[in-house]
């Protein structure tokens, strides 16, 4: 699809979620966030398919914090949302 970046389903524990996992422990780069939100997003069910829409949710899934989202599908995750 044009306009959109191919990557692994997460929940198929590809390359992607092995890096997180060897990585775990060490000092995410700067503006990353924690590799504890890259876990979570690969247990997201696959409602958003926006990777950094789907960060974001977990960032406030693991955080406890509300999500300034008017994205509808946001809610679909259970996060607390706020618009």
């Amino acid at each position: 699809m044009p306009g959109r970046l191919a990557h692994a389903n997460p929940t198929g524990r590809g390359d992607w979620f092995g890096t997180v996992e060897r990585e775990r422990g060490r000092a995410p780069a700067a503006g990353v966030g924690e590799w504890v939100h890259a876990a979570r997003v690969a247990e997201l069910p696959f409602h958003h398919r926006d990777p950094f829409d789907r960060l974001i949710i977990a960032q406030g899934l693991v955080e406890s914090i509300a999500i300034v989202s008017g994205d509808p599908e946001f809610k679909m995750y259970g996060a607390r949302i706020v618009w």
